[in-house]
C-alpha cells in the first residue's frame, strides 16, 4: 500500500514537472489558428455577396462606356461616371476575393488570385506615376476613347484616391493569402482594407453632404459607384480576415461587447450623419417655420434613439436571457454530476480551504457538506502524523505551483470523521481561477479492494512457495530417480553375469530345472532393464528442452515403421499411412512419440490377422494438426481412459501383453512439452484410436 508520502512529498523532493495548462497559463492570449489551421480560406457568404455586388457594379460600368450609356456607368446630373480603368481593376479585384472565398482549397485558387492582384494594383501604379512623374503610358486614353471634359475634370480617368485604394486592397488580398502563416499578415490585410473602406466611405459622405473636397474637389474626384465598390470589397476583405485579428474579433461572436458595438456603434454613427444631412439640406425647406424644423428634427432623432436603444436592447437581452439559460443548465448539469457521483468530489482554496464537498465525501469521510466548507483540508483528511509532511508540499505547491502528484491517480490512507484510517485512490487536477489557483480532488475508497488485494498477494505468496517446493522436490525425484535407476543397471549387470555363469554350469551338469529357473531369471532381469531404461527416458524428458522446427512427418513414420518391421516378423500387419502435415516440433522428440504409439499399437493387434494400423491427420478445432493412430487390436474400456497415460498404468495384465506402463507416460510428458494434449477412444474387442497434437487448442 502507499501511503500519503507517495502522493505529498517535502520540498527537497519535489518534483519540477510543471502543472497542466491551466487559466492561468498565458491568460489573455488568444491562439491565432482557431479550429482549422486554414481558417482564413474558410468560404464566406458575405465576402462572396460584397465581391459579387462590386463586380456587378463593374459590369454594367463597362457595359456603359461600350453602349455610350453613361447612366450606368453612374453618371447623371452632376455625378462623375465610373473610370473604364476602375470598372476594368474592380472587375480582377472582386474576383480573386471571391475566388479567395469560395474556393480557398483549390489549386487554382492558389494561381488565379495572385494574378487578379496584378491587375488592378498595375492601374493604380500607373496612375500615381502620372501623378508624380507625369510619366503617362496612354493607358486610360486607350481604354476610355475620350477626350470629353466634365467642366476642368476629364472623363474616363482614374482617380489618384481610388488608386490608392486600389493598391491598399490589392496589398490586403495579397496578405489574405498568407494570413494563416500568422497574426501579422492577418492584421495588416485588416488596416489596408479598413484604410481604403474608411477613405471611400468619407467620399460617400461627401457626395450626401453634397462637399466635393470630400470625394476629391475639382480634380480627378472619385465616382460615387467606384467608391461604393471600394467599401463592398473593402467590408468583404475585413469580414474574411476578422476571426484572426483581436482588436477586430470583438464584433463577432455573441459576446456583450459585439452585441453593443454592432448595435450601437453603427446607428449612432447614422444617427448623426442623418442629423448632419438635415442640416445641410435645411436651405431647401428655408420656406419653412424654422421652429417647426427643429422639432421636427428633434422629434425624428428622439424616434431614431427610441427604436435604435430598442432594438439594441432587445438583442442584448436576448443574448444575456441566453447566456442566463446556458450558465443555468450547465450549472444544473455540473451540480447532478457531482452530487449523483460514487465518488467523493471536493474543491479547495490556494489556502487549502474546502470550497466545495459533495454528497458522496460527506458519506466516505463522514463529515457534512456545512462542516467540511471552509475548514482545512489537511485536518479534515490527513491523519496526524503524516500532517506536516501534507502542509509543507502544500506550501510549497502555493509558491511554484508544481507537484508530483498533479494530474495522476496515487493511492493513499486517509482519516474518516470517526478517526477510522481508509486507503482511498485520489486524484488531483490545478486551475486558475482571477489569479488564484484552485484544486479539485477526485476520491475512491478502495479499502475492501485494498484488503482483497492483499490477501491475493498472500495467497500468491504462499502458492508460489508451494510451487517452489514441488519444482525442489521434483528435480530432487528426478535426480533420485536417475541415481537410483543408474545404480539398479550396474546390479543388474552383476546379476546377469552370475546368472550366465550359473547357466553354463547347469548346462554342462545338463540339469534342465535350473536351466527353468535361470531361464526365468534372465528374463526378469531383461523386463527390470526396459523397466529402468523407461524409467531413465522419463527422467530425462523432465530436464530436456523443446527445440522446435518444422518437420515433415511422413519420412519419420516411414522409418519408424521400417525399425518396428523386425517385431512383427510372423505377424501380418496392413500399414495405412494418409498424406501427413508438417508439424512445429522437436524433432527427436516427436520420433519418441511415434516409436511409442506405433509399437503400442503393433503389440495390442498381435492376436489379430490381418492387424490393421492407420496413422491419419485428424478433423478438430485446433491451431495445429492433430494426428490419429488407430488400430483393430484389443481395445479397452473407455471409461478406463483417464488411466492410459499415467507412469506404471496397465489396462491388461502382464500375462496377456508385456511392457512396463511407461511408454504412453513418456509419450503424455513430450506432448505436454509442447503444449499440446493426447486422449484416446477404444472399444474392447474392436480396437483403440490414440489422438495427439503439439499446438494449443483454439475455439
Amino acid at each position: 500500500m502507499q501511503d500519503i508520502e507517495g502522493m505529498i512529498d517535502t520540498r527537497s523532493r519535489f518534483s519540477q514537472r510543471p502543472l497542466p495548462p491551466s487559466p492561468c497559463a498565458g491568460q489573455g492570449t488568444q491562439q491565432f489558428v482557431s479550429g482549422n489551421a486554414d481558417w482564413p480560406l474558410q468560404p464566406q457568404r458575405l465576402t462572396q455577396r460584397c465581391a459579387g455586388a462590386a463586380g456587378g457594379i463593374a459590369l454594367l460600368a463597362l457595359a456603359g462606356w461600350l453602349s455610350g450609356a453613361r447612366l450606368l456607368a453612374g453618371q447623371w446630373g452632376g455625378a462623375i461616371p465610373m473610370a473604364p480603368s476602375s470598372a476594368l481593376a474592380f472587375l480582377f479585384l472582386s474576383a480573386g476575393v471571391f475566388s479567395h472565398a469560395r474556393w480557398p482549397g483549390r489549386r487554382l485558387n492558389h494561381y488565379f488570385a495572385p494574378f487578379s492582384i496584378g491587375i488592378p494594383a498595375l492601374l493604380g501604379l500607373l496612375v500615381l506615376v502620372k501623378l508624380i512623374g507625369g510619366l503617362d503610358l496612354g493607358v486610360e486614353r486607350g481604354l476610355a476613347r475620350t477626350n470629353e471634359l466634365f467642366g476642368r475634370i476629364p472623363m474616363g480617368r482614374m482617380s489618384p484616391l481610388a488608386a490608392v485604394a486600389f493598391l491598399a486592397e490589392s496589398g490586403a488580398l495579397l496578405l489574405l493569402l498568407r494570413a494563416s502563416q500568422g497574426r501579422f499578415a492577418a492584421s495588416m490585410a485588416a488596416l489596408l482594407a479598413l484604410a481604403a473602406s474608411v477613405i471611400n466611405a468619407v467620399v460617400l459622405v461627401g457626395y450626401c453632404y453634397g462637399a466635393p473636397l470630400l470625394y476629391g474637389g475639382t480634380t480627378i474626384p472619385v465616382a460615387m459607384p467606384t467608391a461604393l465598390a471600394f467599401l463592398l470589397v473593402g467590408t468583404g476583405q475585413i469580414k474574411l480576415v476578422l476571426p484572426g485579428v483581436p482588436a477586430l474579433r470583438v464584433w463577432s461572436g455573441d459576446s456583450m461587447r459585439g452585441v453593443l458595438l454592432r448595435a450601437f456603434l453603427p446607428a449612432m454613427l447614422l444617427l448623426i450623419l442623418l442629423a448632419g444631412w438635415l442640416d445641410t439640406t435645411r436651405w431647401a425647406v428655408a420656406s419653412m417655420n424654422q421652429t417647426l424644423l427643429h422639432s421636427l428634427t428633434a422629434l425624428l432623432a428622439c424616434a431614431l434613439i427610441v427604436a435604435i436603444t430598442g432594438w439594441a436592447a432587445r438583442r442584448t437581452g436576448d443574448t444575456i436571457e441566453r447566456a442566463k439559460e446556458a450558465l443555468q443548465e450547465s450549472e444544473a448539469r455540473l451540480r447532478g454530476i457531482t452530487e449523483s457521483a460514487q465518488d467523493a468530489i471536493f474543491m479547495m482554496d490556494s489556502h487549502g480551504a474546502v470550497t466545495y464537498w459533495n454528497p458522496a465525501a460527506a458519506s466516505i469521510l463522514g463529515h457534512r457538506s456545512e462542516e467540511a466548507i471552509g475548514e482545512n483540508l489537511h485536518n479534515l483528511l490527513v491523519p496526524e502524523h503524516y500532517n506536516e509532511a501534507h502542509r509543507a508540499a502544500w506550501l510549497e505547491f502555493v509558491r511554484t505551483s508544481r507537484d508530483n502528484a498533479m494530474g495522476k491517480m496515487v493511492e493513499m490512507v486517509a482519516r474518516r470523521k470517526d478517526g477510522r484510517v481508509i486507503t482511498v485512490d485520489l486524484s488531483l487536477s490545478a486551475f486558475c481561477l482571477k489569479s488564484e489557483w484552485h484544486t479539485v480532488g477526485i476520491l475512491r475508497d478502495i479499502t475492501e479492494r485494498s484488503h482483497a488485494a492483499e490477501k491475493l498477494r498472500e495467497e500468491v505468496l504462499k502458492k508460489e512457495a508451494v510451487l517452489a517446493e514441488l519444482v525442489a522436490a521434483n528435480a530432487e525425484l528426478d535426480t533420485f530417480a536417475y541415481s537410483v535407476s543408474h545404480d539398479l543397471r550396474a546390479l543388474l549387470r552383476h546379476i546377469k553375469i552370475f546368472t550366465q555363469m550359473l547357466e553354463e554350469e547347469a548346462v554342462e551338469r545338463r540339469d534342465t530345472s535350473a536351466q527353468t529357473v535361470i531361464g526365468q531369471i534372465l528374463h526378469a532381469e531383461d523386463r527390470m532393464r526396459e523397466l529402468i531404461d523407461g524409467l531413465l527416458e522419463f527422467s530425462r524428458l523432465g530436464r530436456c528442452q523443446v527445440a522446435r522446427q518444422l518437420v515433415d512427418l511422413t519420412p519419420v513414420v516411414n522409418e519408424v515403421i521400417e525399425d518396428l518391421s523386425l517385431d512383427a516378423q510372423g505377424h501380418s500387419v496392413e500399414w495405412v499411412v494418409a498424406a501427413l502435415p508438417w508439424l512445429d516440433a522437436d524433432p527427436g522428440l516427436l520420433r519418441v512419440v511415434l516409436v511409442n504409439l506405433l509399437s503400442n499399437a503393433l503389440k495390442f493387434t498381435r492376436g489379430r490377422n490381418p492387424a490393421r494400423i492407420e496413422i491419419f491427420p485428424a478433423a478438430g478445432s485446433h491451431h495445429a494438426p492433430i494426428i490419429a493412430v488407430r488400430d483393430n487390436g484389443a481395445g479397452f474400456n473407455a471409461e478406463d481412459s483417464h488411466h492410459l497415460f499415467g507412469v506404471f498404468q496397465r489396462l491388461h495384465s502382464k500375462a496377456e501383453f508385456e511392457g512396463t506402463g511407461v511408454g504412453l507416460a513418456t509419450v503424455k510428458r513430450i506432448v505436454d512439452k509442447h503444449g499440446g494434449r493426447i486422449w484416446a477412444e477404444a472399444e474392447p474387442g474392436v480396437g483403440a484410436t490414440l489422438f495427439f497434437s503439439l499446438g494449443p487448442e483454439t475455439s
